[in-house]
Parts: C-alpha cells; structure tokens; sequence
C-alpha cells in the first residue's frame, strides 16, 4: 500500500490536500501535529464524505526542543507538556472515530500505551495501534532493528513501524534483511530508510514485506526526508509490481 501523508500548515491546506489526492493512495495519514488548527473530526468527515472505505492512519509526532534561543526553559517545558496533553488527546480521538491506524512512538510512557489499547479494546478493536521508532542519525546494526522490533511488540503494537536514517546506499539493504525477517513474524511491519540515500528503500520495501509506504503530496510536501512524491511512487511501484497506475 501506498501511504500519503496530509502535511499541512492549515485545516483549509489540509482539506485541499486531501481532495487532490485522495483518490491516489491506498492509506491517507493525518500529521495532527503539523496542522495548527486542525479539527480531527472535520478531517475525517471529508475523508469518508469523498471514500466512505478508505483507511486513515492519524499521527501526532512528540515536539522536540524549540530552537528558539530567547524561549525559557520554563516556557518550554510548559509547551511541551501542553502538546504532549494534546496528542494523546488526538489519538482517543482518533479511535473514538474508529481510525484504521492510531500511531504512538516506542519512546512513550507504558501507561499511557496502555491506556490507548484499552480505549481500542473497548471500541471493538477496529483501530491498529502502530508503534514507530525513528532514528535520524543513522541505520541500526540487523541485531539492533530485531531489538527495536521485539520492544514494539512488547509496547502492544498491532503494527511495528521502524524508521532509520540511510547514511549510504548499503543501509538500503540492511532494511531489507531485517524486513526479510520480520515479515515471517507474526505482527504487521513497516521500514524503510529516510534521507535522499534511503529513497531505494521506500519503494523496494514493498516488495520485502512493509505493510506500506509513505509518500508525498508532492516532493514540496515531504513530511520526511527523502519522501517521494505520489506521482513518482506510482510509477515505480507501477515498474517493481507490473501494477498500472491510477487515474
């Protein structure tokens, strides 16, 4: 499946995006986190009002440290607790509206995964918890991407979701191995490489098992390095599957 990700700026950026591209992809992802003003149920009424059946992944990235020399620690410690309140309200909210995918970080707290899976639980189990692990530095050993593996599934995941930096073209192939693996176990899996280095990767993990990929509105939308446009990834999944494109 190909993912593409909603990276707007603006609720109205974000509805326009999805109208262009809905009809594109197999799985759309909401960056909550991205959207200053976004309004989740306003999303996922016009997703469903253009494809009643098409799956929505909802996603709502930590906030990292502001770079902003003159905010006080004080002040960032504030926003940051003010956001974190925010995204986890977002993901009830997404498996309240019954969302395909709900997305939480290996890195977050045990009790508050916890809690999630039981709101899942409780809502008839018709949202996948993803576990995410990002590294933007480099691409793990093999050993170290199986760890990063087993501590997902041990978080709750439904869906396991490992994301290294390619540092060099080699690392594309490192990816492969350990999807090579994982997809023989028993949880749904999704890796690939970011950085212009890693691109190989978003497209041929496909074809090692990843659940999906992800891609971009257009290469001026990339949520993530290295993201390919979906325009692009159509044709190279089109040449990798002997697969036509859509219209």
């Amino acid at each position: 499946m190909i993912c593409v990700s909603i990276y707007a700026s603006t609720q109205k950026k974000a509805m326009q995006d999805i109208r262009r591209v809905f009809n594109r992809c197999d799985l759309l992802e909401l960056r909550m986190d991205e959207i200053a003003d976004g309004n989740l149920v306003e999303l996922i009424n016009c997703i469903r009002g253009l494809s009643p059946a098409s799956p929505v992944l909802v996603t709502y990235r930590k906030s990292r440290p502001s770079e902003l020399g003159r905010i006080t620690r004080m002040n960032e410690s504030t926003r940051r607790m003010e956001d974190d309140r925010k995204r986890w309200e977002i993901l009830r909210e997404a498996v309240h509206l019954e969302t395909a995918y709900v997305d939480v970080e290996l890195e977050d707290d045990d009790e508050k995964i916890a809690s999630l899976k039981m709101l899942i639980a409780r809502k008839g189990e018709r949202t996948k918890l993803v576990c995410s692990h990002h590294n933007y530095m480099k691409t793990p050993s093999l050993a170290h991407l199986k760890n990063l593996y087993q501590a997902c599934v041990a978080k709750g995941a439904d869906v396991i979701k490992i994301v290294p930096y390619a540092r060099v073209a080699e690392d594309n192939i490192r990816i492969f191995q350990f999807l090579a693996w994982a997809s023989k176990q028993k949880k749904e899996v999704v890796a690939f490489c970011m950085g212009p280095k890693g691109r190989l990767s978003r497209v041929g993990a496909l074809l090692f098992g990843s659940a999906f990929s992800f891609a971009a509105l257009d290469e001026k939308s990339s949520a993530a390095p290295g993201q390919i446009g979906v325009k692009d990834m159509e044709i190279l999944k089109e040449i990798l599957f002997h697969e036509e494109c859509k219209n």
